[in-house]
């Protein structure tokens, strides 16, 4: 499979305001619809992996009740260990925010407490997991986050079904020289 080139598109700069018009009437004009089907099989498979780290996290996390961390009855660990992913919950087990940070949780849940965010709060228990890598880290806060539905991270995904529609959408609005739509992945069952 080749590369694919820009195609020439009418104007130097397309606004926000002119993307979201192109974007409308894209989507009135129907040819959005037929790759929402051939984009369902690859959703489905990046929320299934979601699903599952979300499961690791809670099953590994550490759980620290808002309590115990103001009369520090919680151990040093999160107070000098670099690498956190950590996720905060009402009483009622509602999630409310997910979140990541290379340096120690202490320093983070200060920033947080100072920042005064409206849900902060509402917050009853952190769940925390070492997590050292970067990269690792994004890739947990994202997908931790599309499986949770934390209110109050705002780049979070609508759900599985609309995970590739801004990609696929500007995929069809920029097109290419080649006039190729969006390719998608043959996603094939997991092995048992």
């Amino acid at each position: 499979m080749s590369d694919r080139q820009f195609s020439p598109i009418p104007g130097t700069v397309l606004s926000a305001e002119q993307q979201q018009k192109l974007r409308l009437e894209l989507a009135s004009s129907g040819k959005f619809s037929e790759f929402i089907d051939m984009a369902q099989p690859l959703e489905h498979a990046l929320f299934s992996s979601a699903s599952s780290l979300y499961e690791f996290f809670h099953a590994n996390g550490y759980m620290i009740l808002r309590t115990d961390w103001e009369q520090t009855h919680v151990p040093n660990v999160p107070r000098s260990y670099l690498g956190w992913v950590y996720a905060f919950y009402t009483i009622e087990d509602f999630p409310l925010y997910i979140g990541e940070t290379g340096r120690t949780f202490a320093a983070r849940f200060d920033e947080h407490e100072k920042d005064g965010q409206p849900w902060w709060p509402d917050w009853h228990a952190v769940k925390v997991l070492p997590c050292p890598t970067q990269s690792i880290r994004k890739i947990f806060e994202s997908l931790i986050g599309l499986a949770g539905g934390y209110a109050a991270n705002k780049m979070q995904p609508v759900g599985v079904d609309n995970l590739l529609d801004e990609v696929v959408y500007s995929l069809l609005l920029l097109g290419n020289k080649e006039k190729c739509p969006p390719i998608f992945p043959t996603i094939s069952p997991p092995l048992i």
